[in-house]
């Protein structure tokens, strides 16, 4: 037979059960494309369905956030009162926002999403029980854009979206759906919503996808899950004529709120010019530990170097203080807690009021001063520097012993200005109050790592590594730091003292106990201390003398000490 080439590519003939799943196969691999087919145009309808009501929400979003603000209030002494947000409800100025936002409140100032600011000029109605206010911003005759409401009937399950400034990071946008619908006799009607509602969102707008206004964010339930709540539009029916003034405008305050640049713990809040005396409005907050559990404020009126002072520097002319209400010396001075803020005044002579850039000090050696201060830069409310408000609110919490709301508004401002040593200085106060002396040391750490060059924050880790960690190593390095920077604050030596009797060095803490007398002045607690040390090293001759100083010193009171002389002293 003839050699026939073989065909690579030929196959034998199937059989026919062959045929019949090859059959099948092909089918089911048709059916199957065919379901794919389907499935990928149902994703690509939802796909452009859904991308159609995001960029609704978006061009929503951007249409109604252009009448949506943020507020700061102050009170009376020019100091932060609140964050909240409000919305503009017709062209001419007129917002709504909660009740409880402006409430305790003496003057405030919006802020809008392109940065404009205006200050709130009257109060036109409210209603506590409903929590809603509706006010009268002063936009200087500008068209302001509003937003529309609605009444209509509303759905468990219906989508809404909420703008406002949760904890003053302004013009944040959430959603979610109603959850529930509760209608009340008292004050109109109450939404549940899943759209979330924090601090400083309090009197945002909450809308349908229409952008239309249907409720106003008023408060979440902080132990629940997700579960916050809007009082509806239409509460607005229940609103009154307001019964209270609202002092907007006040041509003779200047609201200032400014820290001191050379001690951090005061802070300079608002001047007032009045007829016949200028105030100067002051709060201190107690946040060095070195001074234990309080320490004492004053102000001196006997000495014209060590008194307050405003001197004008364009004429050179000063004016002296006449009165505070602070104590006057060292011995009945105003004493302050450790965490507490404390206002006073300090009490001047008519001053001009045009004034443009002064000098604002306690005499000429203390670190109370504000030189070349511009007050040009706080004739108009509305130039307040609002991104400092979380923190300066902080220290009113911090003042009514608030601890957690103070941190939270603190971590606040930390989130803003990753800067801020002082407010990570302060969180660490409250943290070594509230005994967590974990958090105490990082925040402590944290304020040293931005700001390497202030003895009080070296002081503060001190007084933690040395009372509660007993770690004398590093309370050493600390108290070592702190006297380099500042080798003229006596009790600096004082607290390291304490470290070498810690660790025996007696002869260490005796040349410290020299330098704080010296620079502090002999008080009876002082003397008692280093004729302590003296009695280590066996000199009996000058513990003697000491011991008999601080007897003497304090009043004679000191049993321990008279039985000692007695028994040892000629």
């Amino acid at each position: 037979m003839a050699n026939i080439a073989k065909n690579p590519f030929s196959f034998p003939l199937a059989k026919a059960s062959h045929v019949r799943f090859i059959y099948v196969t092909v089918m089911a691999h048709f059916k199957r494309q065919r379901y794919m087919k389907q499935t990928l145009t149902f994703l690509i309808t939802l796909f452009l369905f859904t991308g159609q009501v995001f960029g609704q929400l978006q061009d929503l979003i951007k249409k109604n956030e252009k009448a949506i603000f943020a507020i700061y209030t102050y009170d009376d002494y020019g100091v932060a009162t609140g964050i909240g947000t409000g919305f503009f409800i017709s062209g001419d100025g007129i917002g709504l926002s909660n009740f409880h936002v402006l409430e305790g409140a003496s003057r405030g100032i919006i802020k809008t999403v392109d940065g404009k600011s205006y200050q709130i000029d009257k109060i036109i109605s409210s209603s506590e029980q409903a929590d809603l206010i509706k006010f009268k911003v002063d936009t200087k005759g500008e068209i302001t854009p509003f937003l529309t409401t609605k009444s209509a009937t509303l759905e468990k399950g219906e989508k809404v979206f909420v703008i406002g400034n949760p904890h003053g990071f302004e013009s944040s946008v959430s959603e979610g759906i109603i959850s529930s619908v509760r209608p009340s006799d008292e004050y109109g009607t109450v939404l549940q919503i899943t759209a979330p509602i924090s601090p400083g969102s309090s009197g945002s707008p909450v809308m349908t996808f229409d952008g239309k206004v249907i409720g106003v964010a008023t408060f979440q339930f902080a132990k629940g899950q997700n579960l916050n709540f809007a009082v509806g539009i239409g509460s607005t029916n229940f609103l009154k004529t307001a019964t209270t003034t609202f002092a907007a405008s006040r041509p003779d305050m200047l609201i200032i709120n400014e820290r001191c640049p050379t001690n951090s713990e005061l802070m300079l809040n608002s001047i007032e010019f009045k007829e016949y005396e200028t105030v100067l409005n002051f709060s201190f907050t107690n946040v060095s530990m070195g001074y234990g559990a309080s320490m004492q404020i004053w102000s001196n009126f006997n000495d014209k170097d060590e008194m307050f002072v405003i001197q004008d520097l364009n004429t050179l002319e000063r004016y002296y203080a006449k009165s505070s209400t602070i104590g006057t010396s060292r011995e009945n001075g105003t004493s302050i807690v450790l965490g507490e803020t404390k206002r006073f005044k300090v009490v001047f002579p008519p001053v001009p009021k045009n004034l443009k850039r002064v000098n604002i000090m306690e005499g000429l050696s203390s670190s109370w001063k504000f030189l070349d201060f511009d007050l040009t830069k706080y004739t108009n409310l509305e130039q307040q520097n609002t991104e400092s408000h979380s923190k300066n609110y902080a220290l009113v919490k911090l003042e009514n012993k608030q601890y957690d709301e103070a941190k939270t508004l603190l971590s606040e401002a930390v989130e803003v200005n990753k800067a801020d040593h002082d407010a990570y200085n302060i969180m660490g106060i409250i943290s070594y109050i509230m005994d967590n002396n974990y958090d105490a040391l990082l925040y402590f750490s944290k304020a040293i790592e931005v700001s390497p060059n202030n003895p009080i924050y070296y002081f503060n880790r001190y007084r933690v590594y040395f009372e509660h960690k007993k770690d004398y190593d590093n309370a050493l390095k600390d108290i070592n730091a702190a006297i380099k920077i500042l080798p003229s604050q006596g009790d600096h030596y004082q607290y390291r003292a304490y470290v070498y009797m810690a660790q025996k060095e007696w002869k260490k803490a005796v040349s410290d106990w020299d330098m704080a007398i010296n620079l502090m002045g002999e008080n009876w607690v002082l003397l008692k201390q280093r004729g302590l040390c003296k009695t280590w090293i066996e000199d009996f001759t000058g513990a003697c003398r000491d011991f008999k100083d601080s007897y003497r010193l304090g009043n004679y009171q000191d049993s321990e000490l008279k039985q000692w002389i007695n028994k040892n002293c000629k």
